[in-house]
């Protein structure tokens, strides 16, 4: 924190852009905060999260998992995100209704909970995500027409826009109680 402006990094995987977007959507809000300065990033982009003061990680999901790149950056950088504030979200159920009952229950990928557990995130979400057949390669449409997955839109921007104000309140709060 540099007079008392806090770094983040909103950092996100995204396939065909909707988590892209999403995160666009998480870093627009919590630049509403004036005690936080933002930075956006392709995870795929970001080689040191040295001087962060927090960071939202997301990625889009298939089949159950984070996109490789997601995965690894999460591995990779365990250790320092476990000195840090850190938020998870997922994106990817497509259809109506609650997006943990859409997917079972899921919340997070099993492979990853382990270093979920040591990171200790402030919270993880699963949001609705966007599947348009236009963007979609043969094995990808082959699989959504198989298990008759819904396509359209289904992102909340309300719920996206709750949970990032959620984060820039207690981020903010924290900023007020550690400068005087």
């Amino acid at each position: 924190m540099r007079n008392g402006i806090k770094k983040i990094l909103v950092a996100y995987a995204s396939k065909h852009h909707a988590t892209a977007e999403i995160a666009s959507s998480i870093a627009q809000i919590l630049r509403q905060f004036n005690e936080l300065e933002v930075d956006l990033q392709a995870i795929d982009k970001i080689e040191f999260i040295t001087g962060y003061d927090a960071v939202i990680l997301g990625s889009a999901v298939y089949e159950g998992n984070w996109r490789p790149a997601a995965a690894n950056f999460l591995v990779l950088h365990a250790q320092e995100l476990s000195q840090i504030p850190v938020w998870l979200f997922s994106s990817g159920p497509t259809g109506e209704g609650d997006s943990k009952d859409l997917m079972k229950g899921w919340e997070f990928p099993p492979s990853l909970r382990a270093i979920a557990f040591q990171i200790k995130p402030c919270d993880i979400a699963i949001f609705h995500g966007r599947l348009d057949l236009s963007q979609l390669n043969f094995r990808e449409e082959t699989v959504v027409k198989t298990v008759h997955a819904p396509v359209g839109d289904f992102r909340d921007w309300d719920e996206i826009e709750q949970w990032a104000a959620h984060i820039g309140l207690a981020l903010q709060k924290e900023s007020n109680e550690v400068v005087p």
